[in-house]
């Protein structure tokens, strides 16, 4: 019956701020309350706040703040994911037996299994990262076709120079390699500039929203090597186009 509570971050974040909450009180139904901790961190998952959180003791709860003799809900963890199944079913026969339900009723009351709705949202994740991979794969090829163009317009633009660079003794694989760096540096220019403005967004939402984000290197490495990449596979027929003109018809191109 004490009037004791323990104050998730959420909570604490609208009443207090960034001062410390312990020793304070608050009131809950006109009732007063005295702060004596704070819960662990746990973040959010979807709508769902779990810092939005606050508790006190049970008969406090029952008698003096929800005047209910009952429970509503109830949260039971079991040592392993092996004896999930077997807990749920002696939590529901006695249920059955405590609600005096006969064989032909159903159950009055509902068992949720934490482990099936974490199942499912992990399928729902995997869908949706599979699907911002389909999207990241269909930019690569838009992005690799506009670099392609591109070093294609300046093979046609370059022509006299490639003719020139020949007739002086410059030998194919010295122009596939000039048109080569040519793209892939084009190319990693823009992946340096996304990675720049990715982690500016990450940090706009980490400052403004609140999320917890991070940038980890091997991500960095990751869009790093895929732009630079993508460069070199796109760049390659441009560059082949180049290296294979001939010099006097190059020489004559106007």
């Amino acid at each position: 019956m004490s009037r004791v509570a323990v104050l998730g971050q959420s909570v604490i974040n609208v009443l207090f701020g960034k001062e410390n909450p312990v020793g304070k009180d608050i009131k809950i139904n006109h009732v007063k309350f005295k702060v004596i901790g704070v819960l662990p961190l746990k973040g959010a998952s979807g709508s769902n706040d779990q810092d939005d959180l606050l508790v006190i003791p049970i008969d406090t709860a029952m008698k003096r703040v929800l005047g209910t003799p009952y429970l509503h809900e109830m949260a039971i963890q079991c040592a392993t994911p092996e004896d999930i199944p077997p807990v749920m079913a002696n939590i529901e026969a006695l249920m059955r037996k405590r609600h005096r339900l006969p064989d032909y009723k159903e159950n009055d009351f509902t068992l949720r299994n934490n482990a099936a709705v974490q199942s499912a949202l992990s399928g729902t994740t995997q869908t949706f990262s599979s699907l911002l991979g389909i999207v990241a794969a269909i930019a690569l090829l838009v992005g690799g076709i506009g670099i392609m163009n591109i070093m294609l317009v300046s093979v046609n633009e370059r022509t006299r120079e490639i003719g020139l660079r020949k007739s002086v003794g410059a030998a194919r694989r010295a122009i596939l390699a000039q048109f080569l760096i040519e793209s892939a540096i084009l190319s990693t220019l823009g992946g340096l500039i996304g990675i720049g403005l990715g982690m500016t967004v990450s940090l706009m939402m980490s400052t403004f929203s609140g999320w917890g984000t991070e940038v980890t290197p091997s991500s960095i490495l990751l869009a790093f090597t895929f732009s630079t990449a993508t460069g070199i596979v796109f760049g390659f027929w441009p560059a082949r186009k180049a290296s294979l003109l001939s010099p006097i018809e190059a020489l004559r191109y106007e």
